[in-house]
């Protein structure tokens, strides 16, 4: 397999199983869905980082987790970061308003 270290870029190939087979991607990393092949098991150990990427499925797989964990790194750059005197003043709830909305 090629090197996916920093490759976040899916074939057309790769795109299409990750559209069709996603959610059973997720539900085996994530130990929802109990691994019943050697092939499975290997996919794990491959999204948990022990061992390397060897057919398509993983490949796809690393560089889509790839991808999103890079969309969110940017997400994260482009908020705006919570500044205290942004938000409300003293006295801006009364404590009524605050249990009315908090509870």
């Amino acid at each position: 397999m090629s090197d996916i270290s920093q490759n976040t870029e899916l074939s057309v190939k790769e795109a299409q199983l990750i559209h069709k087979y996603k959610n059973f991607y997720l539900n085996l990393q994530s130990g929802r869905r109990k691994p019943e092949t050697e092939a499975q098991k290997h996919f794990i150990e491959v999204t948990l980082g022990l061992k390397s990427a060897t057919n398509i499925h993983e490949v796809a797989f690393v560089k889509y987790m790839r991808k999103v964990a890079n969309l969110r790194k940017e997400e994260r750059k482009y908020k705006k970061e919570i500044n205290p005197e942004d938000g409300p003043t003293e006295g801006w709830y009364t404590r009524d308003d605050y249990k009315k909305y908090h509870s």
